[in-house]
């Protein structure tokens, strides 16, 4: 299952648990007699696929939340030194203690950073990357 998160990016819970669930659902109503097991089998695969997705929005909040000492890092480097970092590292220990953690999933480990254009980054489950552009000061999705 980790590994098809990894790899996918939509983790088994959230993408398969709806596809299955709604599986159960149609093949109850084709059925005859229809089986109440299948909606149970069903009830639970969204249920899963719902908590999975909910759990990935809360993780992305989590990590716009705990980025926000590391764009406040980066606005002081430029202040600072006139540009922004090349690298994250170049804001610890002078400007940040450390470097905090995205959030809970295995998808955000580390926040990525590109220098030119100047931009935060974070893999979020469902929606690719979310980037923070310094100079636009949003955030945005590729997905």
């Amino acid at each position: 299952m980790l590994a098809s998160e990894f790899v996918l990016g939509v983790g088994i819970l959230g993408g398969l648990g709806f596809f299955i669930a709604l599986i159960c659902v149609i093949i109850y109503f084709l059925d005859k007699p229809p089986s109440r097991n299948l909606l149970r089998v069903a009830l639970v695969f969204g249920a899963l696929g719902a908590a999975s997705q909910s759990w990935s929005v809360f993780n992305w909040h989590v990590a716009q939340n705990r980025a926000a000492p590391v764009i406040k890092a980066c606005e002081e480097f430029r202040r600072s030194n006139g540009v922004y970092p090349r690298s994250l590292d170049q804001l610890v220990p002078e400007f940040l203690p450390s470097l905090p953690r995205p959030s809970y999933t295995w998808m955000g480990r580390r926040y990525g950073y590109a220098s030119e254009p100047p931009r935060l980054y974070f893999a979020a489950m469902f929606h690719g990357v979310v980037t923070y552009d310094f100079e636009s000061h949003h955030w945005w999705t590729n997905d």
